[in-house]
């Protein structure tokens, strides 16, 4: 390490800056400084600088081992202990949110699994706050995952469901409270006959006559983690009930009996029905399960409600009210398979189940809806928050390759119908609740849209250095410069240049700098040189609000004339900025002095503007 200039090899530098900021920083240098601009005046290639960036990457620490991460394998009060010393400082102590979004919302935790948190964590949201925590290991990865999830409170469980629904009716179970209940949640997913809309239909006898009670339990309780199927383990047993026995209400046949699911199908060979899914299921399934145009089957919540028989009669013959034609040899179907086959292809899927619960199962991507009609959509109802480009401003990132990588479209589709409880996103999937009345339509438009985004990024240029997700608004300036004062000019120098520390007023560094690694590098600190945190909890030098960490990065960006701060404010900065505004020009007609020396720096009240797990 040099210690003339900043260190490169630092991993809780690499943890927080992308491989976007260093390729900037070679390409572009630092003005004014010793730092070169390698490609103009080192001579470097695009490809020789594109090595040098991965050659500085490889001084972080490996990734843990993934495969056996999960929420079940951990201690909640260790990973209590890792989220108030690692998270708090961002997520807040409870997660409720601060400069990182909120964690413990139950919508939230109700559609986003185990594998989407794991990777998060992990990886990080390059050119956002939310840093790559790689120091952990496999087991303390679990034991986050633990105490997050003992946030999503269970209200029910299988057992006690299955013998209220197996009662009479009472005050408390009942077909019609089930109908109310299905209305407020499930509605917006299968609509109000169950005839499916985003989500599968429900009222066909093909499907009543063939699940018993305990697989719709399961589903509603698990959820299908990766798929838009949220978890309602929030609901009681009693609610839960309900809605099997409303739900029951369409079904005018006789169901498949006990005896009938207890049938044991043939041990079939899962290497044969491997090529067999292959040539025959694939195409609407996806390669491994994982869902394409067609549901997702290697789930293991799914494979583990659904009975061997169940799994035989839907290949075999099909189900109604959905693309699933039969594939038994002498039916009316698409297929020609045997019952060997079928009994084949059964065993693969059992194989799928097994490889699901120890790798948690690949997402779906692969989008139903036209990019083209998205686009329209999100312009007209999407960028005040989430940005034209996907970068975020009041929302957070929607076009970060980290968060498409590891969102599902399902994960997408959920939040679009059911919003974010206890943040700004509302429903917007036509509903009781929703703010906007989409179509499904329009809600799988939107996604293919966003997806579009993860293999053609909205900020691509041809040498690779824009630097996206700028999106700190420039609220208070004047409290900014004094916190900034205050806190930072004593190393970094009066206006951010001209003292012992980095030069911070460098167009340079401002260009490559995202405003989230600026203000991941305050809470946090950089662990081996003189930067100390400054994050509220964290035990810094002393405790920023996520409010003043924002007013100090937008005042530092206002230095730079070729990154300047967004000149449009995010919808609901607009709002208050506009009702602030109309309450000083009241109070100044009513002749109040102090209203005259008044200015809407005084009275802000914004939330944070930076996205990090919980997207």
């Amino acid at each position: 390490i040099d210690v003339m200039v900043p260190s490169l090899n630092l991993v809780d530098t690499l943890d927080v800056v992308s491989e976007d900021y260093l390729r900037a920083i070679i390409a572009d240098g630092r003005p004014g400084t010793k730092m070169l601009a390698w490609a103009n005046e080192g001579g470097l290639s695009h490809d020789e600088i594109t090595l040098l960036v991965d050659f500085i990457s490889d001084w972080n620490r490996p990734e843990p081992e993934l495969g056996e991460v999960s929420a079940s394998r951990g201690d909640a009060r260790v990973g209590g202990a890792l989220y108030r010393s690692n998270c708090a400082t961002c997520h807040g102590a409870m997660g409720e949110g601060a400069i990182g979004n909120s964690l413990n919302s139950p919508t939230f935790l109700s559609v986003a699994s185990d594998a989407f948190l794991r990777d998060t964590i992990v990886h990080g949201r390059p050119n956002t706050a939310m840093p790559a925590w790689r120091k952990f290991s496999t087991q303390e990865l679990s034991d986050l995952l633990a105490f997050m999830r003992s946030w999503q409170i269970a209200r029910s469980d299988v057992a006690t469901t299955l013998e209220l629904c197996m009662g009479s009716e009472s005050t408390s179970v009942s077909a019609a409270i089930g109908q109310t209940l299905y209305k407020a949640n499930c509605v917006m997913c299968h609509d109000a006959d169950g005839s499916g809309d985003l989500a599968p239909s429900l009222n066909t006898q093909a499907f009543l006559t063939v699940v018993p009670d305990s697989y719709l339990v399961k589903t509603m309780i698990a959820g299908r983690p990766g798929t838009g199927m949220p978890s309602w383990r929030h609901l009681t047993n009693e609610d839960v009930a309900s809605i099997v026995r409303f739900i029951r209400t369409w079904q005018t046949e006789p169901s498949k009996s006990a005896e009938w699911h207890a049938q044991t199908v043939a041990r079939g060979d899962w290497d044969a029905g491997r090529h067999l899914f292959a040539g025959q299921c694939a195409g609407c399934h996806g390669p491994d399960g994982e869902g394409a145009t067609g549901p997702q089957l290697n789930n293991p919540v799914f494979l583990g409600s659904a009975t061997d028989v169940m799994l035989r009669e839907w290949i075999s013959h099909g189900k109604e009210g959905t693309e699933m034609r039969g594939f038994r040899k002498g039916g009316q179907g698409v297929g020609e398979l045997s019952d060997r086959q079928i009994e084949d292809i059964v065993a693969y899927l059992r194989l799928l189940e097994r490889a699901g619960e120890d790798d948690l199962v690949r997402v779906a991507k692969s989008p139903h809806g036209r990019p083209q009609n998205g686009a329209r959509v999100y312009a007209a109802n999407c960028v005040g928050c989430h940005g034209e480009r996907g970068e975020g401003a009041s929302g957070p990132a929607l076009s970060n390759p980290n968060f498409l990588r590891f969102a599902s479209d399902g994960f997408l589709m959920a939040t679009m119908a059911l919003g974010r409880s206890g943040t700004e996103m509302r429903p917007v999937k036509r509903g009781p609740q929703s703010i906007l009345g989409l179509s499904s339509d329009e809600v799988n438009d939107v996604v293919a849209y966003l997806r579009s985004w993860e293999f053609a990024s909205p900020f691509e240029t041809p040498d690779g250095t824009e630097i996206p997700h700028r999106f700190v608004v420039p609220w208070d300036l004047k409290r900014g410069h004094e916190l900034f004062d205050s806190n930072c000019a004593g190393c970094h120098g009066t206006d951010g240049k001209g003292s012992w520390a980095p030069e911070l007023n460098n167009e340079g560094f401002l260009a490559a700098a995202t405003d989230g690694m600026l203000q991941a590098t305050i809470v946090r600190g950089r662990h081996g040189t003189a930067m100390r945190s400054f994050g509220k909890g964290s035990q810094g030098l002393t405790d920023l609000s996520a409010e003043d960490i924002d007013d100090i990065v937008a005042y530092m960006r206002q230095w730079s004339v070729r990154t300047p701060s967004p000149m449009t404010l995010p919808a609901e900065h607009s709002q208050q900025r506009d009702a602030e505004s109309l309450d000083a020009r009241t109070t100044q007609g009513a002749g109040e002095h102090a209203a005259k020396n008044s200015n809407v720096e005084n009275q802000k009240s914004h939330t944070s503007t930076v996205a990090t797990i919980a997207h």
